[in-house]
């Protein structure tokens, strides 16, 4: 075993007999970053940065939110290989704890600056063993995952900006176009074009040839080094899969033709897969409303494979000519083909097509109008005349006599664009301005991505320069710049002239109606409808998506049918399946199932309550559960019970019946009392003669229980996928939070003292729990849950005995060595019942 593997072992030994100590993984990361040139083997920097990501996801979290620690994990990262940094990364964020999410991104985002991504592509295009090929694939994937992997693992606020996928694509494109720089400017010898070749194939398979190609298309219309275009010739040539959707791209996107050799070399002649999509597919196969596309094809197969045109040419006519292409075939691609066929005529001339092949041209040609000119369709025959036409120039030897047709060319789009494609001026030569506009596009993007290069991590300081990163937020100078932004300031920090000082008051807003999209299904009018349909085997999504968008409108407009159905309901919405993928649809189902519960609080609780304890759920199901009923306890807590009028109402009410025939004197005497009731400012407590109307309770009063006792009854039980007691702790969390709101908004209903001490009896039992994440929950309700008992506790000993049970255990935790939030969070709870049991005492 060589001297430096001897070191990497004993290092890891020493971090791991003094379990992981925030001092020992610190300095085993400094050890490395100092001496890592005499570890540049990528076994040897495989073995360091597996030990740092077992320190990472095994350390203190005090060590993990510590801005030295964080310095060190940027620059360990920073001074291995980037193909390792990357892979190592990956890695940590698919195995990685959530208290490490910050320090990934912070790391992933000190990678950009640095240009990583560039040297990581430099490094693996000089490397041309064979061996590697299998590596460089997984690497690959690891490089164009990131955003699905960071979306799946880390969820928002904590997300970097940098990962948006297009955003993150673009910056690829960038990266990739800085690492060609590199290689020309270094003059590297022999290279593994076959890398980045299989990086832009896979980049096109997933979808992003657009993202990557607006920066990749303008920088190569630019470049004049005649090496670095043989390079990329040579990548294009290695593309295996893919190809199809890059040269749609270039084809469509390009406006000056006579680029293209350029850009794609001889690329039809040297690669049979290119010459299958740009004679067969992009021509028969596809077909595309703007015509452009051709002029770009042919001007570029004209210029590298001149012989091709007279194939393609038979080929589209005897495609053109055949019987069953008129009445299977829209008549957009009719105008398709018909492009190509004149496209063809366009770069050929009559001495190229041999005297064999013009009489089965011309042939397939009569034979194609024949068929054109009987379809009843007017613009069918026109597309015939024309095509027709000029065909026949080109086949005929003598230019005396020419085939004409009398076809109305006035106002008619579809002659105007078929003309267009064979007689638009094209040039052969660049133009300098529109070399100049691509570079201006590519610099453009580069300069996007250059303030984030500019601020290299790796020259951080090691002790004295901590880095300071904020994850999902904005700093106070961003938000003003975009709130002077917004309200109209030049750049020199004065308001913008107006043209009419006037206020505007007056004037009010223009009604604009938003627009629904068109639909051919209609949304469901009853819960039974929204029943039925929603179980149909074969539903498309648009329909799915109607039924579920609808779901909340019908339920808040269906309140007493929902009484009848709750349950079943309840358990549908539940157990809805997102067969479709919808983004909404979690958001939509707890808004839903906290609408039926609303509506019907009983049986829709008790049927919630025997769910969470079933063992047919998920651990997210449970918690979305846990959800709803904090929602349903929000919604319920604000909604009031119907108004109960003062006896002066229900007296003024008995004497508009007797009165009888007094009645309209009445009401208009009231309407005027109310006026002047309301422009009048009265100095007493009470007006006199008036109704009072007395403060309606909300409709928590009378079903609070229903919320809180049967989800606290089962909580110990252990079934075979819930057991909270032990493994399950994160739900037993969320059950205290849920708890502890019910509670709280239950504090005035009649139940609520005696709810407040079964759930401190709830807490009490479970004060022994070890978890973290059990602890502060239980930390976080204390204060809620006491607050309510504290004016009974000299009058009651088992709430005094509790209270007293409960401040011993937040002693216990903060004289503990465990978890220091939870001592802080404990010392805070302590001050605050003390001071609240203080003021009890004083009021009394």
């Amino acid at each position: 075993m060589s001297r430096s593997r001897i070191i990497i072992r004993e290092q890891t030994n020493h971090v791991i007999s003094l379990s992981y100590s925030p001092s020992a993984c610190s300095n085993f990361i400094l050890h490395f970053i100092k001496n890592m040139d005499s570890f540049q083997d990528d076994k040897e920097q495989r073995s360091i940065m597996a030990m740092v990501s077992n320190i990472i996801n095994k350390v203190d979290d005090d060590w993990l939110s510590s801005n030295y620690p964080n310095n060190l994990c940027v620059q360990i990262f920073h001074k291995v290989q980037p193909s390792v940094a990357f892979c190592f990364l990956y890695n940590i964020i698919n195995n990685a704890r959530k208290d490490a999410h910050n320090l990934i991104l912070l790391i992933f985002d000190q990678l950009i600056r640095g240009n990583c991504f560039s040297r990581m592509l430099t490094y693996e295009m000089k490397n041309i063993d064979e061996n590697v090929r299998l590596r460089q694939d997984s690497l690959i994937t690891f490089l164009l995952s990131f955003p699905d992997v960071f979306a799946n693992k880390i969820r928002p606020p904590q997300r970097s900006h940098a990962l948006h996928h297009d955003r993150y694509y673009v910056m690829l494109g960038v990266q990739i176009c800085r690492c060609l720089d590199e290689i020309t400017e270094k003059d590297v010898g022999e290279i593994n074009v076959s890398f980045l070749a299989r990086v832009l194939s896979q980049i096109s398979t997933r979808g992003k040839t657009d993202a990557v190609f607006q920066v990749i298309f303008p920088y190569l219309c630019c470049i004049n080094n005649k090496k670095l275009q043989l390079i990329m010739h040579r990548v294009l040539e290695s593309i295996t899969t893919g190809m199809e959707s890059i040269l749609i791209y270039i084809f469509k996107t390009c406006t000056e033709p006579c680029i293209l050799e350029k850009v794609l070399g001889k690329l039809v002649v040297v690669n049979k897969r290119v010459e299958n999509v740009l004679l067969s597919r992009l021509l028969y196969n596809k077909h595309y409303n703007k015509l452009d596309i051709l002029l770009n094809i042919f001007y570029y197969i004209h210029a590298v494979s001149p012989t091709s045109l007279s194939k393609v040419l038979k080929k589209s006519l005897q495609v053109w000519s055949m019987s069953a292409f008129i009445p299977t075939t829209p008549f957009e691609q009719h105008i398709y083909i018909s492009g190509v066929i004149l496209s063809c005529v366009r770069h050929l001339t009559c001495d190229v097509i041999d005297g064999s092949i013009r009489s089965q041209l011309m042939e397939m040609l009569m034979q194609g109008v024949r068929h054109h000119l009987d379809s009843p369709d007017a613009n069918l025959r026109n597309v015939a005349m024309v095509t027709a036409e000029r065909v026949t120039d080109l086949l005929q030897f003598s230019t005396d006599q020419k085939l004409r047709f009398d076809c109305i060319e006035d106002n008619n789009d579809v002659i105007k664009k078929l003309r267009d494609v064979f007689e638009r001026p094209v040039r052969g030569e660049v133009d300098d301005s529109f070399i100049e506009k691509q570079s201006d596009i590519y610099k453009n993007f580069v300069r996007q991505f250059s303030s984030t290069s500019a601020n290299n991590s790796s020259s951080v300081d090691i002790v004295t320069s901590p880095l300071t990163y904020t994850v999902g937020a904005r700093t106070a100078n961003e938000i003003q710049a975009n709130v002077m932004t917004s309200r109209g300031c030049d750049d020199d920090g004065g308001e913008l002239d107006s043209d009419d000082d006037d206020d505007d008051d007056e004037f009010e807003a223009m009604h604009i109606p938003i627009e629904k999209p068109f639909n051919k299904h209609k949304p469901p009018m009853y819960i039974r409808d929204f029943m039925e349909g929603i179980c149909e085997k074969d539903m498309e999504v648009e329909k799915f998506e109607l039924y579920i968008y609808s779901l909340n409108d019908l339920i808040e407009r269906s309140q007493h049918q929902i009484k009848e159905v709750s349950t079943q309901l309840c358990h549908m919405v539940l157990n809805l399946d997102n067969k479709f993928d919808l983004e909404d649809l979690q958001r939509i189902r707890k808004e839903a199932l906290a609408g039926i519960l609303v509506a019907d609080p009983k049986r829709v609780c008790e049927f919630l309550a025997n769910e969470f304890y079933s063992e047919h759920y998920t651990v997210s199901t449970r918690l979305e559960i846990l959800d709803v009923i904090v929602i349903a306890t929000g919604r319920l807590n604000t909604t009031p019970l119907p108004e109960r009028n003062s006896p002066a109402v229900q007296e003024i009410a008995a004497s508009e019946v007797k009165n009888g025939g007094q009645q309209d004197d009445l009401s208009w005497r009231q309407i005027v009392d109310d006026r002047i009731e309301k422009k009048t400012r009265r100095f007493s407590t009470k007006p006199k003669g008036r109704s009072v109307k007395i403060v309606a309770a909300s409709k928590l009063t009378d079903i609070g229980g229903w919320l809180f006792y049967p989800f606290i009854e089962k909580y110990d039980r252990k079934i075979r996928t819930l057991d909270m007691m032990e493994s399950d702790s994160m739900i037993l969390s969320h059950l205290i939070r849920a708890v502890t709101v019910v509670c709280q908004a239950s504090a005035n209903c009649p139940m609520g003292t005696k709810m407040a001490l079964d759930a401190l009896g709830f807490i009490h039992s479970l004060l022994h729990h070890q978890e973290k994440v059990v602890i502060r929950s239980l930390i976080y309700s204390l204060p809620v849950i006491i607050r309510p008992l504290l004016p009974h506790i000299e009058d009651d000993d088992v709430i005094l005995q509790r209270v007293l049970a409960t401040r011993q255990w937040l002693c216990d935790v903060i004289e503990g060595q465990g978890d220091s939030q939870s001592a802080e969070g404990a010392c805070v709870v302590l001050a605050m019942i003390q001071k609240q049991m203080s003021d009890v005492m004083d009021a009394k």
